[in-house]
Order: C-alpha cells, then sequence, then structure tokens
C-alpha cells in the first residue's frame, strides 16, 4: 500500500488492477513519520576516512567507513565496502557507468550538497547495518552501528537535494531508504526490474519507466509497517 497526503497523479497505460492501493490521507490525519526520532550519525569534519577524501576507485579495495568529504564518486571498476557508518558530502551516492559496487552490512548518511544518483549499468548491492551478522568487523557496541540497524541509506534532514535512482535487474538493495526532506526520481526500463529496499521513506517519490520496482515487505522495527511512505 502507498499512505500519502496530498493528492496523486496516475499517467501511462497501467491497468487499475496492477497498480498499487492507495490511501490518500486527510490532512489531519497524515500519518507520522516513522524515522522521525532517527538521529543523525556523529563526525568530525576534519578527519576523514582516507587521504583523498572521496571514493573514486583510485585507492585499494575494501574502503573503510567514515568521513567522506567528497562522496562517492564512481563511474566504472569493483568496488567493496567494508561494513560500517559512511558520512557522504560532496558527490553524495553518486554511481554510474559499468560499475559494479558492494556495500554490506552499511549506512550511508548523505549530508551536505550530496545526493543520491544512481544510473549504472553494473552490480549495485546494498544491504544495511547489522550488529550480528558483523559484529566481527563493526563491534556491537559501537552505539553508531547498533543504532542504524536496517537503514540503508539517510539523507540528512537539512539537505533537500533532489535523487535519481534508474535502476536495473542487477540492482539489489535491502533494508530502509530515508529521504525526509527529498524529492526521488525512480526509473526502470522494459524487461528490468530492482528491488528499492525494504521500505521507502520520502516526502515525494515519482515513478516512471516501463520496468518493475519491487518494495518488499520485510520491514525492520525502526520503521513499523510494509508500506511506502510520503511524510509530507
Amino acid at each position: 500500500m502507498v499512505i500519502t497526503e496530498g493528492f496523486v497523479c496516475e499517467t501511462g497505460n497501467i491497468d487499475d488492477a496492477d497498480l498499487p492501493d492507495v490511501y490518500v490521507e486527510d490532512v489531519d490525519e497524515t500519518p507520522p513519520d516513522p524515522l522521525a526520532l532517527l538521529p543523525d550519525p556523529l563526525w568530525y569534519e576534519n578527519v576523514w576516512a582516507n587521504d583523498s577524501g572521496v571514493i573514486d576507485g583510485k585507492d585499494p579495495n575494501p574502503y573503510l567507513s567514515g568521513y567522506y568529504p567528497g562522496g562517492i564518486d564512481l563511474s566504472g571498476g569493483d568496488i567493496i565496502l567494508e561494513p560500517g557508518i559512511y558520512i557522504l558530502d560532496g558527490a553524495g551516492l553518486n554511481i554510474r557507468g559499468n560499475t559494479n559496487f558492494v556495500a554490506e552490512g552499511v549506512m550511508f548518511f548523505i549530508t551536505g550538497t550530496g545526493s543520491v544518483d544512481l544510473a549504472g549499468t553494473g552490480m549495485i548491492s546494498m544491504t544495511p547495518p547489522d550488529p550480528v551478522e558483523y559484529d566481527a568487523i563493526v563491534p556491537t557496541t559501537d552505539p553508531e552501528y547498533s543504532v542504524y540497524e536496517g537503514v540503508t541509506v539517510f539523507q540528512d534532514r537539512e539537505n533537500h537535494a533532489e535523487g535519481d535512482i534508474l535502476g536495473t535487474s542487477d540492482f539489489a538493495f535491502e533494508g530502509t531508504w530515508y529521504f525526509p526532506e527529498n524529492k526521488i526520481n525512480v526509473g526502470g526500463t522494459a524487461g528490468d526490474e530492482f528491488k528499492l529496499g525494504d521500505q521507502f521513506i520520502a516526502w515525494q517519490i515519482e515513478i516512471f519507466g516501463n520496468g518493475l520496482v519491487q518494495i518488499a515487505s520485510q520491514g525492520f522495527a525502526q520503521a513499523p509497517g510494509h508500506r511506502v511512505f510520503l511524510v509530507r
């Protein structure tokens, strides 16, 4: 089910029976943001995770978690990220071209001028923090990691940059994607289908194209339910 406040615009030649159930909330009954209390992660702006401050494929794999003022800016290559919290400014989460990208046990916090721009033709796989599965790499006593269990992407509430996710069948995403103050454009092409996480929470979402976008019904305790939320 899709829950929204305001209106829903449906265009194209899709049969009504193939569209999801849409419930338009009255203004006075808008559901609260299920992650409204999720805190911003902490970081030090003068402490970079690597010397260049950016993940661009020029440094050896795997990359370590931390603050990247230049963000992730990839146009090719095979990239692996270690589990942890990645603070991304600059380019944000920008993956394009024939990039194969694996980020397991990871949360991306998009801040500053960063945005999410996923339009590559390679394989992109992302799974959220799991303190049990990755306790040998990220200590379970690390409060940062435990707080964000189940959350794959979190865009800073002060960052209103619009994002684009142009998926293919080689995209595999798990966890909650959280864009409290952002419009996200999601598209696919004929014959392609991709899984857009287990929950998707956004200010506004535009879905286009003729591919199949799936949101699974697994859910996590931090954002209960198996639905898409438009938070405003």
